[in-house]
């Protein structure tokens, strides 16, 4: 007896037969291109007659930077697991709307009945990005223009995969640890799960935290400069324009911006408990300069703000 793996888009099916290295994709098919798994179905119709029988699926990443993270196992004897009368496993059901991919094995516990197939993606069309992150960014206006920044491939602009030919579909992973259109990494002091490698919007919206902690960080330097040197204290300049930018940003979107990539003004100062503790920005204030210069903006390694101003929100790279 064989195994089949047979995968269908809407009614019609698209592939059947015998898997072997054949590739199927996420397809950004949902609400505002919420990313969908491929409807994966086993036919195996000698379950019926060896109920002793088993088939498990097995999934791990084709990057080797995400060995062991990504891994996936589901069986048919799994809670849950749903066989129908027409003996097909339904693993779809079994996900229960988790999204992962990589390298697919499933194989037989009787026989030599196994197949491998590969799960990648497709990107959401940038309309559908630019639409759910201005839905979600809350005020932070210029999050679209930082996620196509991180996520750019040349003239594609929002990418949660790669659009390389020999590596098409595959996660957009950049050095040293960056994933996806927001180009997560682990210095957030979390790992990046298998759900924000494969699933563009749940990328976004770890990106779009990543911005609410990055201001509450910039509002705490401020607050600590001003806590540290109450008699020489002045408001952060009203705005900032980087250079050869027109566009003027309040300068807590430019720390916001910048913080998002990396701070540049690392400061020991005083607590609201009357202790001292390093807070991080990239605005420098020196208390010794004149009265209404005491502010200066410090570009980090990156010149982060210019390239996100200049190259996206102004749009000189076309």
């Amino acid at each position: 007896m064989n195994l089949r793996i047979s995968v269908f888009a809407s009614v019609f099916a698209i592939a059947s037969g015998y898997a072997s290295e054949t590739t199927f994709y996420i397809e950004p098919k949902g609400e505002l291109g919420a990313p969908i798994m491929p409807p994966l179905q086993v036919h195996a119709p000698f379950l019926s007659q060896r109920p002793d029988a088993e088939f498990v699926l097995t999934s791990s990443a084709e990057n080797h930077k995400r060995s062991g993270i990504d891994d996936v196992r589901l069986s048919t004897k799994d809670s849950g697991a749903k066989i129908s009368s027409a003996q097909q496993w339904d693993i779809n059901s079994q996900l229960q709307k988790k999204i992962f991919g990589g390298k697919v094995y499933i194989k037989s516990s009787i026989g030599d009945h196994a197949t491998t197939f590969l799960i990648r993606g497709k990107n959401p069309s940038d309309e559908d990005v630019k639409n759910f992150i201005k839905a979600n960014c809350k005020d932070h206006w210029y999050a679209w223009a930082i996620a196509q920044h991180e996520s750019r491939q040349h003239f594609n602009l929002f990418n949660q995969f790669n659009t390389q030919e020999k590596i098409f579909g595959t996660p957009n992973y950049g050095a040293p640890d960056g994933w996806g259109i927001m180009q997560l990494d682990s210095s957030r002091g979390s790992e990046i799960s298998t759900e924000e490698v494969y699933n563009w919007q749940a990328n976004v919206l770890s990106g779009l935290k990543l911005m609410d902690k990055a201001k509450k960080e910039a509002l705490a330097y401020f607050n600590a400069v001003k806590r540290t040197f109450p008699d020489k204290w002045e408001e952060p300049p009203t705005v900032y324009t980087p250079q050869g930018c027109v566009s003027k940003l309040a300068a807590l979107d430019a720390a916001v911006i910048q913080m998002y990539n990396g701070a540049a003004v690392v400061r020991k100062l005083k607590t609201p408990f009357g202790t001292y503790t390093y807070y991080r920005s990239c605005w420098e204030f020196d208390e010794n300069a004149a009265k209404g210069s005491r502010w200066r903006f410090k570009i980090n390694n990156h010149d982060y703000v210019h390239k996100v101003v200049y190259n996206e929100i102004e749009g000189h790279i076309k």
